[in-house]
């Protein structure tokens, strides 16, 4: 999952002007009181892989899902009668949350398939601002010392593990 995560990290650290600040485990920071040091806007990442298949080799599979809380401190009034100087102030980070996405849909690694949204939420809560995205992708996880048949093993040249040809 390390690759993954450093994927994931590494697209959103690099959104044109860097509007995130920090990229994390989600490790039930925003749940906390006190609240640990966390710079805004912040994306908590955090994966769930129900279940595993076997692909033989000691490589598996699992449909993975990838959740990313994005949290912001937001001031600035929304509402509709707020004063037009101000409230795109207070709408500035639903473009973030835009160019989180685009930076993360349909991009894909070595070990694992286009990530595919599949889910949005927002938090009703009063200090901060929170949206869950939760994608959807393929991930395989192969063993790190990988299955080497014996015809490809070093120091074994010509020996022959042939019984007797005619069985």
């Amino acid at each position: 999952m390390k690759d993954l995560f450093l994927h994931i990290s590494d697209r959103i650290m690099a959104i044109a002007g860097t509007p995130v600040r920090m990229v994390d485990f989600d490790l039930g920071q925003l749940e906390r009181e006190p609240m640990p040091p966390l710079s805004f806007p912040a994306v908590l990442v955090n994966f769930n892989a129900p279940a595993y298949i076997s692909l033989g080799a000691g490589v598996q599979q699992a449909e993975t899902l990838v959740t990313l809380r994005i949290a912001f401190r937001v001031w600035e009034r929304t509402h509709s009668v707020t004063d037009t100087d101000f409230r795109p102030v207070g709408l500035a980070h639903l473009d973030i949350l835009k160019a989180i996405h685009s930076a993360i849909n349909n991009t894909e690694g070595e070990f694992f398939s286009p990530l595919t949204r599949v889910s949005f939420a927002n938090a009703q809560r009063a200090d901060l601002r929170v949206y869950t995205f939760i994608y959807s992708t393929e991930y395989y996880d192969e063993p790190i010392n990988p299955f080497v048949p014996w015809q490809e093993i070093e120091g074994l040249g010509g020996v022959d593990f042939c019984v007797h040809p005619e069985l």
